[in-house]
């Protein structure tokens, strides 16, 4: 497995987007297969980068229950820098995530009303961006 295979399945599988986490929004990718195996091999090629597994349990009685993998905070924008040029549909959202989230971020947590409204921009745009059918490229 290398970052180009990892890069397609995030492409297909997955999320490139920000999450609400109490007042404010942190940058997640996450990946979702019903196949442990795949999810699991993924894992081991994240190598240094932190992340978390869970099992999502079916929605429907036609479904299997998945294995979810996600990536969240600085390593999430590490993962977003090593794998921005390899993306194809996630590519956008992925140069959000590095290039704009941490002009509006401060380090000290202290956010004043520029931030606000600069991050409330860059939600907006992912939003757009992880709408379904929504499938926006940079061609």
């Amino acid at each position: 497995m290398n970052l180009d295979y990892l890069a397609g399945f995030i492409d297909g599988e997955g999320t490139v987007g920000l999450s609400k986490r109490k007042n404010s929004y942190i940058p997640y990718v996450s990946i979702s297969n019903t196949n442990a195996e795949v999810i699991k091999q993924i894992n081991l090629e994240l190598n240094g980068i932190n992340s978390t597994t869970v099992i999502r349990k079916a929605m429907k009685a036609n479904h299997k229950d998945a294995l979810g993998l996600t990536v969240r905070w600085q390593h999430a924008i590490k993962l977003c820098v090593l794998l921005k040029d390899k993306l194809i549909i996630k590519h956008n959202q992925a140069n959000i995530i590095v290039n704009e989230y941490p002009k509006c971020t401060p380090r000290n947590g202290r956010y004043n009303e520029t931030n606000k409204k600069a991050k409330q921009v860059i939600v907006n745009k992912l939003h757009l961006l992880n709408s379904r059918g929504n499938y926006v490229t940079s061609i």
